[in-house]
């Protein structure tokens, strides 16, 4: 049987997400100082994002399986009173989208630095263009997982004989399953290369790869604006100061997702082009996806001073703290 210690893992993960993240929204809008600016907007849609992925993981938890070549996201309609195979897609495409977000928050992040307002103003086309430019990202992400590892004859095969007997106790009609099966059986008994799983993987980690090399230029170029940004005597203490803050938040919060996140679906990557992952990788992972939720709001809490601040006591709202 699948744990139930991961499936208990997950339930508390998400509402302990709830209330990081809800804390956050309102350090977000009310405690935010000017100079933040538009970026305030941006990190209020990141919040959002991230408390959907909570909330998507309350309603209907996932149950992730690896063995041998295969990866499998599973959903269980006996466990969700909500359409399942929509949460399957749901996660995926959160998946897809989390790395985009941070990239487009890099770019915003180095516009600001190098003075282009006519990008970081609050106009409401601006607002609209940063909000779309990751969920364009996602829907291709999601787009590719639909057509490459939707279910398929092949995924109930590894489904039936490499998880059902071992891990799951229910019909398979009931389940929504997404993933990958590279070494398959064919009616001889022989393993068969399944190409389209294997284009599958490289289009999905071709998308992940332009959003990380986003995050790495942008993010080295705005690091290097900071640098100039202290030699220049007309910029005020105070403002240099919030920038390196944000900018400091937000390298933090890009780590979280890349190591419980991607860095896990990685290396299950590669081990299924091996042959050669084993069971315990689909628990660990779905623990670690949960965790990321929970931690990510963290940096902005105690990076940035204001938000810092009000936590710590030196607001009456928090003094409970």
């Amino acid at each position: 049987m699948y744990p139930t210690s991961v499936k208990n893992v997950e339930q508390v993960c998400a509402t302990l997400a709830t209330i990081t993240i809800c804390m956050v929204l309102y350090l977000i809008i009310f405690k935010s100082s000017k100079q933040i600016g538009a970026y305030k907007y941006l990190m209020i849609y990141m919040s959002l994002f991230e408390i959907l992925y909570a909330i998507l993981n309350v309603l209907s938890p996932t149950q992730v399986f690896t063995k041998d070549s295969g990866f499998l996201v599973v959903l269980n309609q006996d466990e969700s009173f909500f359409p399942v195979r929509m949460f399957n897609v749901l996660f995926f495409t959160m998946f897809g989208t989390s790395m985009a977000n941070f990239g487009v928050h890099f770019v915003f992040r180095y516009f600001v630095v190098i003075g282009k307002t006519e990008y970081t103003s609050s106009t409401l086309s601006n607002l609209v263009m940063w909000f779309i430019c990751p969920l364009t990202l996602g829907s291709v992400h999601t787009a590719s997982v639909v057509h490459f590892m939707d279910k398929s004859d092949i995924l109930e095969q590894f489904l039936r004989f490499k998880v059902m007997n071992i891990s799951l106790k229910t019909k398979i009609e009931n389940l929504s399953y997404m993933g990958f099966y590279i070494y398959p059986v064919d009616k001889n008994g022989k393993e068969y290369v399944n190409w389209n799983c294997v284009i599958g993987v490289l289009v999905i980690s071709t998308l992940i790869t332009f959003s990380i090399s986003i995050m790495l230029y942008f993010g080295s170029k705005c690091y290097i604006g900071l640098g100039n940004l202290t030699r220049h005597s007309t910029v005020s203490q105070n403002y240099r100061s919030i920038q390196n803050q944000l900018f400091m938040a937000l390298v933090f919060q890009t780590l979280i997702p890349l190591v419980l996140m991607h860095l896990p679906s990685s290396i299950i990557a590669i081990l299924c082009f091996f042959n050669c992952v084993t069971e315990a990788f689909g628990p660990m992972t779905a623990v670690c996806i949960a965790f990321y939720p929970v931690l990510d709001p963290l940096p902005n809490i105690f990076i940035i001073k204001s938000y810092r601040n009000a936590v710590l006591g030196q607001d009456r709202i928090f003094r409970f703290f």
